[in-house]
């Protein structure tokens, strides 16, 4: 995984502030096996797109821990943090 996706306080804080959840696959530099499947689908290699995921398994998974509310006063001051670097 890249140097985001390793950092597992980053990886909690963007499933609870996006209350979504997220997953870091056990494989460094999953986004490789990535562009191998797509090499292997352009070549017939593959019969399925599910093939890839016998070669991936989920490390840890992130799930929202934060209330609904909380997030979004968080992501709202986020927003506003970032509207001030860009202008």
């Amino acid at each position: 995984c890249g140097p985001f996706a390793s950092n597992d306080f980053l990886m909690q804080f963007q499933s609870d502030v996006l209350q979504i959840p997220l997953a870091r696959f056990s494989v460094d530099y999953a986004r490789l096996f990535g562009m191998a499947y797509m090499l292997g689908v352009q070549t017939k290699c593959f019969d399925s797109p599910n093939e890839i995921e016998n070669w991936l398994s989920i490390d840890t998974q992130f799930l929202p821990g934060m209330d609904p509310i909380t997030s979004h006063s968080k992501y709202n001051h986020w927003l506003e943090c970032a509207m001030k670097v860009y202008s």
